[in-house]
């Protein structure tokens, strides 16, 4: 019963739900739509943007600058967010997903994150399991409560543990300045 109420992506994959199929799509767009439920924005932040789908989700509505140290995409910038010298308030959302768990100064990477960040600052991190360790570079796991405290200086929108078994098991902090 545990690796069902502890299953993450790779867990998704052994069952046979493929991250490209049409109900993963359809998940991710919703996850997306709950993440994202009210939060007025025009120009965002994606730090480890991965394959971009966050970019793909906002769509050209909203000026997206996407950045990873291994990106997946052509219109990924390959830069180091802690790096990267953007000014303060430069955009008005900072996306963050599943990036925070692997950085051991994750206190001055969650302070460039507010730095730089208008209004949002949106974190997504796997959920602390067993299988959180398998993943050789994961730092540190993040609960709802430890996102809280960690973004003290910020107002909670929503900060919540989002666990589907066979599908995600993330903690979601949506936080405003």
């Amino acid at each position: 019963m545990a690796v069902l109420k502890n299953a993450d992506t790779k867990m998704v994959r052994r069952v046979g739900v493929h991250r490209n199929s049409l109900l993963s799509k359809l998940f991710r767009k919703t996850y997306f739509n709950l993440i994202m439920k009210g939060l007025e924005f025009s120009t965002a932040l994606d730090v480890g943007a991965g394959d971009g789908r966050f970019s793909k989700w906002a769509g050209p509505s909203h000026q997206v600058t996407s950045i990873d140290i291994h990106p997946q995409g052509s219109f990924i910038e390959k830069a180091d967010f802690m790096k990267k010298g953007f000014t303060e308030n430069s955009f008005d959302l900072v996306y963050c997903s599943h990036v925070i768990e692997h950085v051991s100064d994750f206190i001055s990477f969650a302070e460039k994150l507010e730095r730089v960040s208008k209004k949002y600052v949106v974190v997504i991190c796997p959920l602390p399991s067993a299988s959180f360790w398998d993943e050789p570079t994961h730092v540190r796991p993040f609960t709802p409560e430890a996102l809280r405290r960690l973004f003290f200086r910020m107002k909670p929108v929503r900060v919540f543990d989002l666990n589907i078994p066979f599908f995600i098991s993330s903690c979601v902090g949506v936080f405003e300045k």
